[in-house]
């Protein structure tokens, strides 16, 4: 798995931990997880340098970028409400909304392929049409 893929793999399980434990500093959210990541087991293998600095910028931007991030969700998801969605959908989104909207660095073809992949492997079976079809819309939708 390359670094790049790694590095948003970590920051979906990061994401994950950080909206499960909301009053918890981003920083010490990575703190925890990076101690979990770096004896590999069940959070996967020790992720390389470039995969845990990228992991970082993931986590930290998407979560400094939340509220706006989750206006977006909000305003495209139509009938769902965000705190309905599940977790793992929920932070699939925000990581690609984030990539896309702030990210500045990946082509949109990627991060949404990125993203459909994550919610395959992390979501539910219904997981990877549902965040395709917010994705979809969002950036189709422009900035509103």
């Amino acid at each position: 798995m390359g670094p790049r893929r790694q590095g948003r793999e970590g920051a979906l399980r990061a994401l994950f931990l950080l909206d499960l434990n909301p009053d918890l500093p981003v920083g010490e959210a990575l703190r925890r997880f990076f101690e979990l990541w770096a004896e590999g087991g069940e959070v996967g293998e020790a992720p390389a340098a470039e995969a845990r600095e990228f992991c970082e910028q993931l986590v930290r931007g998407t979560w400094e970028h939340r509220d706006e991030i989750d206006t977006l969700i909000k305003h495209h998801s139509q009938a769902w409400r965000i705190e309905r969605m599940a977790t793992v959908d929920r932070n699939v989104l925000r990581l690609c909304i984030y990539e896309l909207r702030f990210g500045g660095e990946v082509p949109k073809a990627v991060a949404l392929d990125e993203a459909i992949e994550l919610a395959k492997r992390y979501g539910s079976d219904a997981s990877a049409a549902f965040v395709n079809g917010i994705l979809d819309r969002v950036a189709a939708g422009g900035a509103e």
